[in-house]
């Protein structure tokens, strides 16, 4: 095997891991988006931070992985992500100060801002702990799921391009 087919073999490889990768992240976010909630995957949701409270930490637009955790296992300075008192939106902020009155409640506060959160967060509206985070991926994520039909049509296109192998014609002899 040449050096050239080597490496293309390993380009393909990688580009269809790549775009299986896409698939099942767009299906996933679409899944969520249309049930208002992330989709739960082993345990495992996908959260954009869609404002700058936890900047530097983490900025608009980061994609972060939330693990549905139990409460006595959420301590101060862990990152959670939790529902507001309506469970229409999520905040992702870190715990300060962790309360055992009347149940477990939790103080947070967005890295960016200088004071904590007005009130104290119960137990119940925890989704679960931030344990993973990747800047900008959760921008691209929101540009997926408010342009579906753009990008599956980009993905359709790319895989009819890459199956089609360039193959050089052979001279044929009379």
């Amino acid at each position: 095997m040449s050096i050239k087919r080597f490496f293309n073999y390993v380009w393909n490889i990688i580009f269809y891991i790549f775009l299986i990768s896409v698939i099942i992240i767009t299906v996933i976010s679409v899944k969520g988006n249309s049930q208002n909630e992330a989709m739960s995957i082993f345990g495992y949701r996908f959260y954009t931070v869609l404002t700058g409270s936890m900047s530097p930490t983490m900025g608009k637009g980061t994609l972060v992985l939330v693990k549905e955790t139990p409460i006595a296992d959420i301590q101060k300075e862990d990152v959670i992500t939790f529902y507001d008192l309506s469970r229409t939106s999520v905040t992702t902020h870190r715990v300060k100060e962790v309360l055992h009155e009347d149940g477990v409640k939790f103080i947070t506060q967005g890295d960016a801002n200088n004071a904590v959160d007005p009130r104290p967060l119960d137990s119940e509206l925890v989704v679960g702990k931030v344990i993973f985070h990747i800047p900008i991926i959760g921008a691209t994520m929101q540009f997926i799921k408010s342009n579906i039909k753009l990008v599956l049509a980009i993905l359709v296109m790319l895989i009819i391009m890459t199956s089609f192998q360039y193959s050089p014609k052979k001279k044929q002899t009379n």
